[in-house]
């Protein structure tokens, strides 16, 4: 059987229609990935973009040949992760794959598919086989800034690009100032260690060939005979869209006298801004017959209504209601524009930059048959600026009232798009950029997120009038808030006069007196504001002056009543229940953990083995003296004589070997072990004993010991600098030589201790001694490094949740 007989008959299963057939395009794309190069994919919306992507890696393994450890599929919306999440679910089920939601459950056959967001962070530390996630979450992870962990495990995410297939859907739709080039850097400096597919509908001809040839991809472009024939397979046959460039501005009655007289049962109004949705959409309702059902969407519902109106959106308007009667008008903006799989008959929007016009012109006939796309001005093109939209204008207007091919959508996209994409990619300097983001991945820029992934002009909002109600210190739970732009809040703030000098209008939190209690948990003050707020992380709004409608969302400037609360569950910090252990025994269950979690890595060492011109036996070596002198730094006698007398209050008895855990609850135990002294920290201490014996064992590769080293210095906190005072107890190196011997890895002579006073504190002369992205030569040995630490860390929480959990 043929590599595409092979490869369909396992699409029709993940289809579940034996009726279907792999596109040559998705057919291309499978098979450069499995022959171990990258892709970028351009292809028109709705041809089919996902599975080209999925379908080698799912393919790989069930041949028994994985392409990559996993898939890393980020996206720029996270309504488009969850979405495609569940559909890939659904999918790899129909396939016979034992499949999980669960990270973490990777077992033998079972397939593990999570999803990763700010709103679900289902997986946090990408476990999964194939992760959904967003643009945010993934280049934030590459920056050692991850955004939805806490700082001290800002090195945790970064070797889990190390043998990924890294997927980019959308690309066109990346920040071109920020997450774009980011992406491109990450991807540069990547390319040995991974594979990737950059997937676009709409990036310009001048893009595709500059990153091409930038990034050593190759690009899989369908022909217009090849689109030709994908349009005719569609159930409803080929799509036909016209388009028309109105003169007049968008009104309500306007779509509704069109919806009314042209044949159109499913319509889509889109506007630029959510006010300006809200607007259209309540007069809507007021000039709208009775029969006619109408529906708003954007960004500023709570995810409880916001999944509602999804789930009505894809039962009125998905591909299963095609054939079924209706009559529904959806109004919305920006957040359908990409990925959500629906269709309408006709789409009523206004004037915005052509590659996002023909984005929103793929909901229209999305299955083909004929459909309608209406183009209106603006006075104010916001949040797109006004050159972009006056460009596209001009070169619009000429085809008003045309079919457009996907020729034509490219011609218009070249001709808006073309030149300020080359000209943003020719500024483009690869090494100011890097320079930028291994400041970010030093833990030296402090506004990586800004600079380097996108704009957070963004500021959470609740709407109560009283904000000391607000829970912030429950365990499992936070306030769900929404958020506006800032440029947003400033406007409704300055057109907002206050009703008289006693009713606020805003409150900021503000840290506790120093007088409040311990105890208490996170809370705020409140400072209440009448005008001229300052702006914070979270602000509070009056309700008389702001309200939330389920049907509309937050509404600035309009009163409201009272709303109760919402919060949605979050990831409890884990408190593992310790059991005293030995150093021996702790590390004998790390070791374990980690050959479990080696076997799944098969790529990652694969790829480093061929990037850096070392043996995989090397690697193995690596992985397993970081786990053995991971915590040698606990055997030193600042850190054995604390936990040693804790083991003895606790149970009155002690083991004669040194400790690594001792028993400890921590839901009884804290308020009695504040009383003892604090164990000092262990992990650059064990960097710095361990330094000589690495540097010995890898005499001919000093990367890979400095890749252990920092590993060890840094397996408990991503940018740790302070190494502390410390002296090893007598036995530190029997103890190693025995755990070195069952590893039959070479015995040491002796261990580091006491340091001198320069290399003594924080930003000491031993912390130079560990990796650094600001270092060029340091620089080769950073994706060794991430693979390692992320390795041991893993590792080490899971054996000490196993030998400390009962």
């Amino acid at each position: 059987m043929s590599l595409f007989d092979e490869l369909n008959r396992l699409f029709r299963k993940l289809m579940a229609d034996p009726t279907l057939s792999l596109y040559d395009f998705q057919f291309r794309t499978a098979n450069e990935l499995l022959d171990g190069r990258s892709v970028i994919l351009r292809a028109p919306t709705g041809g089919g973009k996902t599975w080209a992507a999925l379908l080698p890696f799912l393919y790989s393994r069930h041949v028994g040949e994985p392409i990559s450890d996993r898939v890393l599929y980020a996206l720029p919306l996270r309504s488009l992760a969850s979405q495609l999440h569940a559909s890939t679910l659904a999918s790899c089920s129909n396939a016979g794959w034992s499949v999980s939601d669960e990270p973490g459950e990777n077992k033998t056959g079972q397939l593990t598919i999570t999803l990763q967001t700010g709103e679900r962070q289902n997986d946090p530390f990408f476990l999964g086989d194939i992760i959904f996630t967003t643009i945010d979450q993934l280049l934030s992870s590459y920056l050692l800034t991850p955004v939805s962990l806490n700082p001290r495990l800002a090195n945790m995410n970064a070797g889990a690009l190390v043998g990924s297939l890294v997927v980019f859907d959308e690309f066109h739709l990346l920040d071109p100032e920020r997450s774009m080039l980011t992406a491109i850097e990450m991807l540069d400096r990547l390319r040995p260690y991974c594979r990737f597919v950059l997937m676009t509908a709409t990036l310009s001809d001048q893009a595709v060939t500059w990153l091409a040839q930038r990034l050593n991809a190759v690009v899989v472009d369908p022909g217009d005979a090849e689109i030709a024939q994908i349009d005719g397979g569609k159930k409803h046959g080929a799509t036909q869209r016209m388009w028309l460039i109105e003169r007049e501005p968008l009104t309500a009655q306007k779509v509704v006298d069109y919806h009314l007289t042209g044949g159109h049962h499913r319509t889509l109004v889109l506007t630029n801004t959510v006010n300006r949705a809200q607007d259209f959409y309540k007069e809507l309702l007021r000039v709208k017959p009775n029969d006619i059902n109408v529906c708003l969407l954007h960004s500023r519902f709570y995810r409880e209504d916001r999944v509602d109106k999804e789930k009505q959106v894809i039962a009125r308007l998905g591909k299963l209601s095609q054939d079924l009667p209706e009559n529904f008008i959806l109004v919305s903006t920006q957040v359908v524009e990409a990925g959500m799989d629906f269709s309408v008959d006709c789409i009523h929007t206004e004037l915005a930059p052509a590659n996002s016009l023909i984005q929103r012109a793929g909901r229209c006939a999305r299955y083909g048959g004929k459909g309608t796309v209406k183009v209106y001005p603006v006075d104010d093109p916001a949040p797109y600026s006004c050159k972009e939209v006056e460009r596209t204008l001009a070169v619009l207007a000429p085809l008003s009232e045309k079919v457009f091919s996907a020729a034509i959508e490219r011609e218009v996209v070249n001709a808006v798009h073309g030149s300020v994409e080359s000209e943003i990619l020719r500024r483009f300097n690869l090494g100011v950029w890097r320079k930028k983001t291994n400041r970010a991945m030093d833990g030296l820029l402090a506004t990586a997120a800004e600079e380097l992934i996108r704009d957070v002009n963004s500021i959470n909002i609740l709407v109560t009038s009283d904000p000391e109600a607000i829970r912030f210190d429950l365990p499992d739970r936070w306030p769900e808030m929404l958020s506006v732009p800032v440029t947003t809040l400033r406007g409704f703030l300055k057109h907002t006069k206050p009703q008289d000098k006693n009713t606020w209008v805003i409150a900021v939190p503000r840290p506790p007196d120093d007088d409040s209690e311990g105890d208490m948990g996170l809370r705020f003050r409140w400072e209440r504001f009448v005008a001229d707020p300052p702006l914070a992380w979270l602000v509070v709004i009056n309700p008389v002056y702001a309200c939330y409608i389920p049907d509309l969302g937050l509404r600035l400037g309009e009163a409201g009543q009272e709303i109760p609360f919402r919060y949605i569950p979050r990831n409890a910090q884990q408190r593992y229940r310790y059991h005293c252990e030995t150093m021996v025994q702790h590390v004998q269950t790390v070791l374990k953990e980690m050959e479990e979690l080696s076997t799944r890595c098969a790529c990652a060492r694969q790829f480093l083995v061929q990037g850096l011109g070392i043996r995989q036996e090397t690697i193995k070596i690596a992985e397993r003296l970081a786990i053995i002198f991971h915590d040698v730094g606990k055997l030193s006698e600042e850190w054995q004589q604390p936990v040693r007398a804790w083991q003895k209050f606790k149970t009155g008895r002690l083991p004669d070997e040194s400790l690594a855990h001792s028993d400890y609850d921590p839901e009884k135990d804290w308020h009695e072990l504040c009383r003892f002294p604090k164990r000092p920290n262990h992990a650059l201490e064990g960097a710095y004993a361990s330094h000589d014996y690495l540097y010995n064992v890898f005499t001919e590769c000093g990367g890979v010991a400095a890749s252990v080293l920092t590993a060890i210095a840094r397996h408990h906190k991503g940018h740790a600098k302070t190494l502390g005072r410390f002296k090893l107890i007598p036995d530190a190196s029997s103890t190693i030589n025995d755990l070195l011997a069952a590893s039959q890895l070479p015995q040491i002579d002796g261990l580091r201790d006491r340091p001198t006073d320069i290399d003594f504190g924080k930003g000491g002369e031993f912390s130079k001694e560990l990796l650094a992205a600001s270092r060029e030569e340091d620089q080769e040995w950073l994706p060794l490094y991430w693979y390692i630490v992320r390795l041991l860390r893993l590792a080490d929480q899971a054996g000490s949740a196993k030998g400390g959990r009962e």
